[in-house]
């Protein structure tokens, strides 16, 4: 693991319409049945999978909190632009997931996973996340 002053980011792949609920700010809380702990401030980098295929944005992460699926779903169904049924599914025979709370939203020049492994060698969308250094989101564009 890098020491927690290089890491600026957490790169997480996103289906296009968490995404675009992200970047509306329909949903402000990103659930994740695996994460890793970091610092308040650090970007949450947002890969969109195919068909878009893009890093798209990235989202301040506010806190980080860890609890039980039930517990999760009670504190934050409002927050997470999704349906009960798929919150289910996803946590299957899970006892406890993770709450990404976000932030400030930012929208960067999207880059292609193509693009992307010029930036990070050998990069291929995480199943679960990654992290990425000051050095990547540096070079990421603002829209």
């Amino acid at each position: 693991m890098r020491p927690q002053r290089d890491i600026a980011g957490v790169l997480v792949s996103l289906k296009p319409e968490f995404a675009t609920a992200i970047a509306e700010r329909r949903k402000t809380v990103e659930l994740r049945r695996r994460f890793p702990s970091v610092d308040p401030g650090v970007w949450l980098v947002i890969y969109v999978t195919q068909p878009v295929g893009s890093v798209v944005g990235m989202a301040r992460i506010e806190d980080v909190r860890s609890a039980s699926v039930n517990s999760l779903w009670r504190r934050f169904r409002g927050d997470v632009a999704i349906s009960k049924s798929r919150f289910d599914a996803y946590f299957d025979n899970q006892e406890r997931g993770f709450a990404v709370l976000l932030g400030e939203y930012q929208p960067v020049v999207p880059l292609a996973a193509s693009q992307l492994t010029t930036l990070i060698p050998g990069f291929t969308p995480p199943q679960s996340w990654r992290y990425v250094t000051t050095e990547v989101i540096d070079s990421m564009g603002a829209v």
